[in-house]
């Protein structure tokens, strides 16, 4: 039973209600107890009073095991006739993403994720209030959510998952103004009255379709225009913090553009792209909207119910992956969220287009916005051909700048985290390694917000998530190099392995899990299932202080978590996207390739590497091992799954190992492959055994091979590895005469491995 009164609680809902009302911001209110989804109903009944008009609301929860959204039932009965209603699952959060409420009422008792909650409270307008929904604190606390049991891998239980971030999330909301508590079961009301001020109403400029638009929306499709008249190759970059209506500003834009074209009669292929489809929802619907007021007859087709393709007469505004966008050449190309694609392939998209526009939001789960400007913002600039408009929007959609629940938001899920200010040259004897324990992320907020802000800074894709799993994986933890009090690289690591097993059933479930990534995959694509007993630490992200990189700062923590790492881990590895930067930093570390996935992420357009730097003995002997499987198979599978990994990765991956075998040439290759090298033969007729001494090559150990350049042993990879033609390899490689280069090269391989000349 409650210990607060309806009364009380009727008159503190109708101070927060009446606050969001008068102020135009937003207002949050947390109910805890076990009758809080019913209080929660109450006050969405007393808002609706206050207002007397019947709202929108947004509901969620989680669902049961039959598929049913958990209280809708109850919600629809206790507000009939004075909501207008949706509904969605905490699974579903993604799809309110553009969407606008009145109010949001949200059940967190089973299901609680950063994720849902950066998504769902920014749909709120203001005026409104956010209504979340717990069972009693010590309770809640203390029970495990679905998200939550993800995160536990053996050897590893329930009791080690200490409920970190859901305890950041209570105490942000002791702190913040205009973010209350309501204890159902302490009878304990907490919050802070926040002054009304009256803000001045956002200034909506009317323009042609006839829809509201900020000044800052305004100007984004004014500049947008200029540019796709223009001559010459145009870039505009966009940016914002969420909510600004970046998205709707672009998707009004592409309307314009669309009639402009078919009024002169052109034809035109334009190419969206974005992390993901669901990240263009919103910029499609306000195109959509754009042609129906301009009576723009169009059709359109959907993928999972998000519209993918649009034609409007003879122009076509398509959808698709950032890879693929990357090699299209499109005169015209939108990015949304471009801070969730890498940079290379942001480089692509821009190259092989006349017009591109990129959108990305500076502080938000969808990408390190902040990083993307700085270092996108840097290649633009060095293009002297491009022509560069830069937008920046500041003005809320949804609610007056300075919104407490925005402020309060950004605080919880770290949204504007970024690395300190650092004055000085760091020395190295000025440089101390730090391991960072849970606890003293939980206490220390200063150190959680640099750690966390140079992460988000260096990784081009970070979610809120990230930061739930680093407070509460219990295998989970961090490590720093510190100057002056401040983090200068921040490590973060995942302990794996140390696990035995009963049977092989037993270790393909275990494999199946996230939480023993490395173990796992050189147990399945190597062989090696006692790898799976050697303890280990994967570094799941290395960043550097901006002001920083370059300067060996990484390479310094990695050799001081190797060196902490010594008597109680037998290995230290990392999986991450092979672009050949990142391959070459690894290598050059003494970090060694076991394993590449067989497929490429569709949104950066990497395969992903595993590396291993075996630290015992066992270790090194299952590393060599594996190292050499991985050798065999990337050789014989460059022609077909690996056809699309770039030359220059292949050539590294091959060039570093631990061990190696010997190939054995038949009596009859080894005779062709004289005879090629001797001017006799013709490559055709000997390039089976051309083909069996490369491999001979790559297999024997580092240290015995032959001593070749760069460009010959990429010729030998695509050629004979690859399948490539001599046309293509003269272009890419830039080697006019690469048969002939291919002889000599042979030549020298067989006075080494065949003749035995040193």
């Amino acid at each position: 039973m409650s210990k607060i009164s309806i009364a009380r609680f009727r008159t503190t809902i109708r101070r927060i209600a009446s606050e969001a009302i008068a102020s135009g911001e937003r207002r949050l209110v947390l109910i805890a107890g076990r009758e809080s989804l019913r209080y929660g109903c109450l006050a969405v009944r007393i808002y609706c009073k206050l207002v007397r008009r019947k709202v929108s609301l947004l509901y969620s929860a989680d669902t049961d095991q039959t598929g049913a959204l958990m209280g809708l039932d109850y919600v629809k009965d206790e507000l009939k006739n004075l909501v207008y209603l949706d509904a969605l699952s905490l699974d579903e959060s993604d799809l309110a993403l553009g969407g606008t409420w009145d109010l949001l009422l949200v059940d967190f008792s089973k299901q609680f994720r950063a994720n849902d909650l950066g998504r769902l409270t920014e749909t709120v307008r203001g005026g409104g209030i956010i209504v979340f929904c717990i069972p009693p604190i010590d309770e809640w606390l203390s029970t495990l959510t679905p998200f939550e049991r993800k995160l536990i891998s053996k050897p590893y239980t329930e009791d080690d998952v200490k409920h970190l971030f859901k305890r950041r999330f209570i105490s942000k909301i002791l702190k913040h103004p205009g973010v209350w508590l309501i204890d159902l079961e302490k009878g304990v009301v907490h919050g802070e009255v926040v002054k009304v001020v009256e803000h001045a109403p956002v200034r909506f400029t009317v323009d042609m379709y006839g829809i509201p638009l900020t000044e800052d929306q305004l100007r984004t499709i004014e500049v947008f225009q200029k540019l796709l008249e223009a001559k010459g190759r145009s870039c505009l970059l966009v940016v914002a913090d969420r909510g600004r209506g970046k998205s709707a500003a672009i998707g009004l834009g592409l309307a314009w553009y669309t009639k402009k074209l078919l009024d002169k009669g052109k034809s035109r292929f334009i190419l969206l792209t974005a992390p993901e489809l669901a990240n263009v929802r919103t910029l499609i619907e306000f195109l959509v909207k754009g042609l129906d007021i301009l009576r723009i007859g169009y059709s359109t087709r959907e993928l999972g119910g998000v519209i993918r393709r649009i034609e409007a007469g003879g122009v076509e505004i398509t959808y698709t992956q950032p890879v693929i966008a990357a090699k299209s050449r499109v005169a015209v190309k939108v990015v949304d969220e471009a801070a969730g694609i890498p940079i290379p392939l942001l480089l692509g998209i821009l190259r092989s287009s006349r017009v591109s526009v990129f959108s990305s939001t500076i502080h938000g789960y969808e990408g390190a916005g902040r990083g993307f400007s700085v270092r996108f913002m840097k290649a633009l600039k060095e293009d002297p051909t491009l022509n560069v408009e830069y937008v920046r929007l500041e003005t809320p959609i949804r609610y007056p700048k300075d919104d407490p629940v925005e402020k309060w938001l950004y605080d919880t899920l770290l949204l504007d985290a970024e690395p300190d200010r650092i004055e000085g040259e760091p020395t190295p004897e000025l440089i101390s390694y730090k391991r960072i324990g849970k606890e003293d992320l939980s206490r220390d907020e200063d150190l959680l917000r640099s750690l966390y802000g140079i992460y988000v800074l260096a990784h081009y894709r970070n979610r809120p998530n990230d930061l739930a799993i680093l407070l509460d994986a219990p295998h989970h933890s961090a490590r720093a190099l510190i100057y002056d009090g401040k983090v200068i690289v921040s490590l973060w690591v995942a302990e794996e392995g140390g696990l035995t097993f009963t049977s092989r059933e037993d270790m393909l479930r275990e494999a199946e899990s996230s939480g023993h990534v490395i173990p796992s995959r050189i147990a399945l694509h190597c062989g090696i299932v006692d790898f799976f007993k050697l303890k280990g630490l994967r570094i799941v992200r290395i960043a550097t202080h901006p002001s920083f990189t370059g300067r060996g700062f990484g390479s310094k923590a990695l050799n001081m978590l190797e060196s902490e790492s010594i008597g109680t881990y037998h290995w230290v590895g990392a999986s991450f996207g092979a672009s050949e930067e990142l391959v070459r930093f690894w290598l050059r570390n003494g970090y060694i390739p076991l394993h590449l996935s067989p497929s490429i992420n569709p949104v950066s357009g990497e395969y992903s590497l595993i590396v291993v730097k075996p630290l015992t003995e066992d270790a090194y002997r299952y590393v060599a091992q594996a190292n050499i499987e991985f050798r065999l198979r990337l050789i014989e599978s460059l022609y077909d799954v690996y056809s699309k990994l770039e030359l220059s990765i292949a050539r590294l991956l091959l060039s570093i190992g631990l061990g190696g075998m010997r190939v054995e040439l038949t009596q009859s290759q080894e005779a062709r492959v004289r005879e090629y090298s001797r001017g006799i033969l013709s490559y055709e007729a000997s390039c089976d055994s051309v083909k069996a001494l490369a491999k001979l090559h790559f297999i024997s150990k580092p240290e015995d091979r032959i001593k070749l350049e760069e460009y010959e042993e990429e010729l030998m990879i695509a050629k004979l590895f690859m399948g490539m033609d001599w046309e293509s390899i003269r272009r890419i490689l830039k080697i006019d005469k690469p048969l002939d280069c291919m002889r000599r090269i042979v030549g020298r391989m067989v006075e080494r491995y065949l003749d035995g000349s040193s």
